[in-house]
C-alpha cells in the first residue's frame, strides 16, 4: 500500500491524530503543515504520511515547540528534533500525548506570556493553538487561559505591561475563546444555560470561559456577554427555556449594585432554575450570595460538577 497515497477523509484523520477538523484546517491554511489532495468536489484527502506528520507535530508541540516554528520543516529535521528531546524515550511517536508533569504546561504558558510581552499577536495565537492541541479543554481553560489572564492583570496593574499589550492580548484571547465556543456547539435539544455578567460587571472572560466549559459538556450555552441587566437575563432565561443561569463576578467585587441585581433576578426566576455565580468576586462574597439563594462556584471544575448534577 502506498504510504503517500491521499485516500483518507478528514474525519478519519481526526480520529487517528486526536486533532479537531478546525485545527487541522488552521494548520494547513496558516502554516502549510500538510497539503492534502483535493477531489473534484473539493474534499480533502490525506495520506498515511500526512497522518504521521500531524502526530509528530503534535508530539513536538507537547515538548514545548511552537507550531509556527516547526510546521515548515521536513520530516528528517522533525525526527532530528524529536531525537534530541530529553523526554522522547518513554513514548513512541504514535502514542497519544501524555502530560505527566507541569513542564509542558509551564512551557506553553511561558510562550504565551512572552508573546504578550513582545506584543506579538500571531505568536500568542500560536501558543494558544499549541496548548489547545495537547491539553484537554478543561485543562486548557484552568491551566493556561485562567493563569494567563491573572498574569496579564497583575502585570498591567503593576505597570510592567503597557496598555497596548494588554489590549492586544485580551483581544486575541477573546477571539480565540469565541471561536472555540462556535466549534463546540452541542446537539439540538441540549439543556440551556444562560451565561452573562450582571450590570456593572464589564469583564467577560469568566463568563466566556464558563460558556465554553458548559458547551464542551453538552450544554446549549445562551451567552449574553458582559454588563447585562437582570431583567434581560431573566427574560432570556424564560424565553429560551433554559434550565440554569451562570454569572461571573470580577475581583475585587466592588460593584455597589450587584447584590440588588442578583436579588431581583433570584426573586423573579422560579426556584427550579438555579443561579450559579462564579469568578474571583463571587468567592469573596460567598455568604452574601448564599443568603440571596444563589450558589457560589469556586472554579470551572466546580461549575462542571454542579451542572452535571443538575442534568442527573
Amino acid at each position: 500500500m502506498n504510504y503517500t497515497e491521499p485516500r483518507h477523509p478528514i474525519n478519519f484523520v481526526c480520529r487517528r491524530t486526536g486533532l479537531s477538523t478546525h485545527l487541522i484546517r488552521a494548520w494547513e491554511k496558516r502554516y502549510s503543515a500538510v497539503v492534502p489532495k483535493r477531489t473534484e468536489t473539493n474534499r480533502r484527502l490525506y495520506s498515511d504520511s500526512d497522518i504521521d506528520r500531524l502526530k509528530l507535530l503534535t508530539r513536538l508541540i507537547a515538548e514545548g515547540h511552537s507550531i509556527g516554528q516547526i510546521a515548515g520543516l521536513d520530516r528528517g529535521r522533525l525526527d532530528a528534533i524529536l531525537r534530541d528531546s530529553q523526554s522522547t524515550e518513554a513514548l513512541p511517536i504514535s502514542a497519544p500525548v501524555s502530560l505527566t508533569s507541569t513542564g509542558t504546561v509551564e512551557n506553553l504558558l511561558g510562550q504565551a506570556q512572552a508573546a504578550v510581552i513582545s506584543a506579538n499577536g500571531d505568536a500568542l495565537l500560536d501558543a494558544l493553538t499549541d496548548a489547545n492541541v495537547v491539553l484537554s479543554q478543561p485543562r486548557f481553560l484552568s491551566e493556561i487561559v485562567g493563569p494567563l489572564l491573572t498574569w496579564i492583570g497583575s502585570q498591567w496593574h503593576s505597570g510592567s505591561l503597557r496598555v497596548g499589550n494588554e489590549h492586544l492580548a485580551t483581544s486575541v484571547l477573546r477571539d480565540f475563546l469565541a471561536e472555540l465556543r462556535r466549534k463546540n456547539r452541542p446537539r439540538s435539544g441540549a439543556p440551556g444555560l444562560v451565561v452573562a455578567t450582571p450590570s456593572g460587571e464589564p469583564h467577560e472572560f469568566g463568563a466566556l470561559m464558563a460558556a465554553l466549559s458548559a458547551a464542551t459538556d453538552g450544554w446549549r450555552d445562551v451567552y449574553l456577554g458582559p454588563n447585562t441587566p437582570w431583567q434581560e437575563i431573566a427574560r432570556v432565561t424564560v424565553d429560551s427555556s433554559s434550565r440554569a443561569v451562570a454569572l461571573s463576578l470580577s475581583y475585587p467585587g466592588d460593584n455597589p449594585n450587584v447584590f440588588e441585581e442578583l436579588g431581583s433576578l433570584r426573586r423573579y426566576l422560579p426556584e427550579s432554575i438555579p443561579i450559579f455565580v462564579g469568578g474571583a468576586g463571587a468567592v469573596n462574597q460567598r455568604s452574601h450570595l448564599e443568603d440571596l439563594g444563589l450558589r457560589c462556584t469556586e472554579s470551572l471544575d466546580d461549575l462542571r460538577t454542579v451542572l452535571s448534577d443538575l442534568r442527573g
